[in-house]
């Protein structure tokens, strides 16, 4: 009896090891900017704080989905906290997160395993929750395929009155999904009266676990049945349909368009056109070839996914479309067989150019093209048939693509700055500010009593507070494995510790003691400690008055996010939490409790 057939790539089994190191030498987004562009739609502060641990936390590939799956376990919480509290908006901000960040826990999966269908399920259970809450009209839709059904959902946009709307037919990668194709906020789409079909098409996504997989003819004929499906909506105008892609939804979507003149134009980014797909499936990291085999439901059998991709070629179909097709790109290279057409450039990195990176402050969902309402194709299909826009890799703009290439080199080009409110901490843009004496963002509940100075995402990476420690409070001994801290006393007196003892197991760190012989020390107002990253640490009020400290945190994540659930914990709690969440609550920012939290307590003698 023969082994069983090892599931993905030749290469990918030689290089497994090389692709780990190269994660634990430069990071989860080594190969390109997954968390960014999985997270950006996000549009909250919350996004730049998960972005942060998961880099922190994710050392292999096989660390990201229990990783990212606890992050969005941890939002969940938040968000059905906020529910019961009579919040739903603030609710939804999670639930958007806890969504994104299940569709990402799905992308190192590359066979349909109960997990896989579990995850997808926690993903789409989060995205309706948000759905039920969001600020325009969402549905879950089935488009009726090949004996089964693609999964999407249809947006509807900003104050739809009923009239016949434009509709861009959108389509994510071989990473994404349908879940983050749109922004939760301000999604310029909506704003600009177009509907859009977010869709997972064969091989995609949650379309892959239900069994309808990739190949040239079936996305040819999942462009029948999309058009069959608006049809039938009375919403929807049939007349004027686009289409849109980004990386290989490139590929897919043009094809798509190319083969069906009811589109009146397709503009896509990060393009994956070289016929065959040789150099990123032979070339480029071993990943993209395993979960592209799954997505053909070949995972098993490399030799006919070779056979496969051999009919990845778009120049036959292009050569007769007729319709706009607008194709942003970082680098352009020429293929003989048509002019301006692009293919893939060997070695080049699969990163956006920088029209597609607009946000305001914090990485915006942010891989897709400019509008297609900022184009004539919705309305009017005239004009030059294909249009090719370049962006130099350097450029950055917050406004439209025509100043991409007059706009500063910028080494933060997913960050961008936007107004500030008078009373808003430092944040990414690194701008001086002074803030007034009772300026900053205030986060309070139980016995935690902080202002925000300075974010997290200040080039100085530390979130800096102004800090109230309540009468009877005690931090417990903890650990942060990611980040260093520094406390300033201002008024009061602390107790306050910082070595590794002889003996962690003693549950009062006040009993504990170094192997030198040191105990724990009482802070004085102009008394400064420095804790180092890995070392046992704690603080206690004993006294009968408050103390106020300066404490500068660069523990991954934003020690502001940390506090801001700790706080609604001690809040709902009325002072006393449950060990066992604080302590789950602190091991999702890194951090490990080594003596109970106690928000209250006997003044020291």
């Amino acid at each position: 009896m023969s082994a069983p057939t090892r599931s993905g790539p030749r290469r990918w089994h030689e290089q497994r090891w090389l692709f780990d190191s190269s994660i634990a030498s430069l990071g989860i987004e080594f190969d390109q900017n997954r968390l960014h562009y999985s997270l950006g739609p996000v549009r909250d502060e919350t996004c730049g704080a998960d972005i942060a641990m998961l880099k922190a936390s994710v050392s292999k590939l096989a660390d990201l989905t229990p990783v990212a799956s606890a992050h969005a376990t941890r939002h969940e919480r938040l968000a059905q906290r906020l529910q019961d509290r009579g919040h739903p908006t603030t609710a939804g901000v999670h639930w958007f997160a806890a969504a994104q960040l299940w569709l990402l826990s799905c992308y190192p999966v590359w066979e349909t395993t109960q997990e896989l269908v579990e995850l997808h399920g926690r993903t789409r259970a989060a995205f309706l929750r948000w759905a039920a809450v969001a600020d325009h009209r969402v549905e879950a839709v089935d488009v009726p395929f090949a004996g089964g059904a693609l999964p999407a959902y249809l947006h509807l946009p900003y104050g739809f009155d009923g009239t016949p709307v434009p509709v861009v037919v959108a389509s994510d990668g071989m990473d994404g999904g349908k879940e983050s194709l749109l922004n939760r906020v301000g999604d310029e789409y909506l704003q600009n009266g177009l509907a859009v079909l977010a869709i997972d098409g064969p091989g995609q996504s949650e379309a892959a676990v239900r069994g309808l997989f990739t190949s040239p003819e079936s996305w040819v004929e999942a462009g029948t049945a999309i058009l069959a499906w608006i049809s039938g909506r009375p919403e929807l105008d049939a007349d004027r349909i686009v289409g849109t892609g980004i990386s290989f939804g490139s590929y897919f979507m043009s094809l798509v368009a190319a083969t069906h003149p009811e589109f009146k134009g397709c503009a896509v980014a990060l393009q994956c056109f070289e016929p065959g797909g040789h150099a990123i499936f032979e070339q480029q990291a071993p990943s993209y070839k395993a979960r592209h085999m799954w997505m053909a439901g070949l995972e098993r059998d490399e030799d006919a996914f070779d056979r496969l991709v051999t009919g990845y070629d778009l120049r036959g179909p292009i050569a007769g479309m007729s319709a706009p097709w607008k194709v942003f790109a970082a680098r352009l290279t020429s293929c003989a067989t048509r002019p301006g057409y692009t293919r893939w450039p060997t070695g080049a990195r699969h990163r956006p150019p920088p029209c597609c990176t607009r946000a305001p402050r914090i990485p915006s969902a942010g891989r897709r093209p400019p509008l297609w309402a900022r184009t004539s194709a919705p309305r009017s299909p005239t004009g030059s048939p294909i249009e090719w826009t370049a962006y130099p890799r350097t450029a950055r703009t917050t406004g439209s693509p025509a100043t991409a290439a007059s706009s500063p080199p910028d080494d933060r080009s997913y960050f961008a700055a936007s107004p500030r409110r008078k009373d808003a901490p430092m944040s990414s843009t690194g701008s001086p500010v002074m803030l007034p004496p009772e300026g900053g963002r205030l986060i309070a509940g139980g016995a935690v009593h902080a202002r925000l100075l300075v974010a997290h995402d200040h080039p100085s990476y530390a979130s800096t507070f102004e800090m109230t420690v309540a009468l009877g409070f005690d931090v417990g001994a903890h650990v942060h494995g990611n980040g260093e801290e520094m406390f300033y006393v201002i008024a009061g007196e602390l107790d306050v510790l910082c070595f590794e003892p002889a003996d962690r197991s003693l549950p009062d760190w006040h009993a504990w003691t170094s192997p030198s012989g040191q105990k724990f020390l009482h802070g004085l107002p102009g008394s400064f400690l420095y804790v180092p990253r890995g070392v046992p640490h704690a603080f206690a009020n004993r006294t009968d008055r408050p103390v106020t400290l300066l404490l500068q945190s660069s523990v991954a994540g934003g020690h502001e996010n940390y506090f801001a659930e700790l706080g609604a914990l001690l809040g709902d709690s009325h002072g006393h939490p449950d060990p066992a969440t604080i302590k789950q609550l602190e091991a999702s920012y890194g951090t490990e409790q080594l003596t109970a939290m106690r928000p209250g307590g006997p003044p020291r003698p």
